[in-house]
C-alpha cells in the first residue's frame, strides 16, 4: 500500500479485501504539548519514536504515522489499522499512547476512507488531511 502510485487501484483493493468484523481502523493524532511542534527535526524524533516503540503491535497491525504541518504549529498524526474492534492492548500499554486522541473511522464513509487512503497512499512533499506531509513512518 504504502509504495504504490495507482490510488484507484489500491483503492478498488481496499474496498474489496477489507474485512470489517475482524480489523478496525483508528485516526490518532497526538496532544502537542506547548513547543513540542515548534521544530521539525523534534516533531519527527516525537513521530518516529512512537512507531519505533510500537514494535509490540507489528504481529497485528499496519499503521502510518506523520509529521503534519508548517514550524511551529506541527502535528503528528496517524492512520493505523488493527485486528479486532478495540484498540490493541499492546498499543494501549505503549509508553506515549495516553498522549493520542484515537477516532475509530468508519470505511464505508467517503470521508474516512479518503483519510485513510491519503495516510496510506501519499508520499512526504504531498498534502495529507489539509496539511503537508514532512514526515511518513510507517510499521
Amino acid at each position: 500500500i504504502v509504495n504504490t502510485k495507482d490510488t484507484k487501484e489500491i483503492t478498488q483493493w481496499f474496498k474489496d479485501g477489507y474485512e470489517p468484523e475482524n480489523w478496525s481502523i483508528y485516526f490518532l493524532k497526538y496532544d502537542i504539548y506547548k513547543d513540542e511542534g515548534a521544530e521539525l527535526h523534534v516533531t519527527s524524533n516525537l513521530c518516529g519514536g512512537f512507531v519505533d516503540r510500537a514494535e509490540s503491535c507489528r504481529r497485528g497491525a499496519f499503521g502510518v504515522h506523520c509529521v503534519l504541518g508548517q514550524e511551529p504549529k506541527l502535528e503528528i498524526e496517524g492512520v493505523w489499522m488493527w485486528r479486532g474492534q478495540d484498540v490493541l492492548p499492546e498499543m494501549k500499554d505503549h509508553p506515549t499512547f495516553e498522549y493520542y486522541d484515537a477516532k475509530k473511522l468508519d470505511a464505508t464513509k467517503e470521508e474516512d476512507l479518503k483519510l485513510i487512503l491519503d495516510f496510506w497512499t501519499k508520499r512526504a512533499g504531498e498534502e495529507i488531511n489539509g496539511k503537508m506531509c514532512h514526515k511518513r513512518t510507517h510499521m
